[in-house]
């Protein structure tokens, strides 16, 4: 994976590559060792970051480094791989995934139609 490619897509999450922690390279990707929260809604760093993973093909990978930080790398994945090591779904195909072994809750269907 392409340094620049890497900066683009958490610039993307931090909100300009200004505000990007440092780069790290991790093994065939890049790594950052962030401070702060990650949340589904109030924020929404951790839906972004999902989101903007499955848009690009990027396979994310969020692990403790301290009391503090929390490490997450990057790998350049494709939507198209005969292997599932080297592939990555994209949005609408992790929706219908999902979807198939987890069905909205019949409140939320009625809200939908």
């Amino acid at each position: 994976m392409d340094k620049e490619v890497a900066l683009d897509f958490f610039a993307a999450i931090f909100g300009g590559r200004h505000h990007v922690p440092k780069l790290k390279e991790c093994g065939y990707g890049w790594s950052i060792t962030p401070l702060g929260h990650y949340s589904t809604y109030d924020g929404g760093l951790l839906t972004a970051l999902v989101l903007l993973a499955h848009d690009r093909s990027i396979r994310v990978e969020i692990s403790a480094c301290n009391m503090q930080r929390v490490r997450i790398a990057i790998h350049q994945r494709t939507s198209v791989a005969e292997y599932t090591y080297d592939r990555h779904p994209t949005l609408e195909q992790a929706v219908e995934a999902w979807r198939k072994h987890h069905p909205a809750p019949a409140s939320q269907q009625e809200t939908r139609s």
